[in-house]
C-alpha cells in the first residue's frame, strides 16, 4: 500500500510520480530523488493551472514558477523552503555525479508527502 493512496482519483495521474518513488527509494535513490522533483513539478504546474491568483510567467521552469511572488504569497515560507529542498535534490540528481543517499531520497518523499502545497489561509 502506497503512503499517497489518499490522493483523490481524480488526481491519479499526480500520485503516480511519488508511488514509484516510493519503490525505489532504497535501491535506486537517485532515481526516487528524481520522481520526487518530477512529482513537485506537476503539482505546481497543477496550481498555476487551477489557482485564477497564478500567472504563468515567461520562463515556465520549476525554479521560475517557484519564485514567481505570487506563487510566494500563497505558500507559507517553511513551505517554500522544503519544497525547494526537494527541487534542489531532484536537479543535483539530475545534472550532477554526486550519488544521492537512501535518506536523502526518503526525506525529500517525506516532504514531499507531508508538505502538500496548501494555499495559506
Amino acid at each position: 500500500m502506497s503512503n499517497y493512496s489518499f490522493i483523490p482519483s481524480q488526481w491519479a495521474n499526480l500520485a503516480q510520480a511519488p508511488q514509484e518513488a516510493e519503490q525505489h527509494v532504497h535501491n535506486a535513490p537517485l532515481y526516487a530523488a528524481m520522481l520526487c522533483r518530477k512529482s513537485l513539478e506537476e503539482w505546481v504546474r497543477w496550481m498555476y493551472e487551477h489557482d485564477a491568483d497564478l500567472v504563468l510567467p515567461y520562463d515556465t521552469s520549476l525554479s521560475s514558477l517557484m519564485h514567481e511572488q505570487g506563487f510566494k504569497n500563497i505558500v507559507a515560507p517553511i513551505q517554500f523552503n522544503q519544497i525547494n529542498l526537494i527541487r534542489k535534490l531532484g536537479n543535483t540528481a539530475v545534472h550532477t555525479t554526486a550519488k544521492i543517499k537512501p535518506q536523502e531520497a526518503l526525506y525529500a518523499l517525506q516532504l514531499l508527502h507531508c508538505r502538500y502545497i496548501v494555499r495559506k489561509k
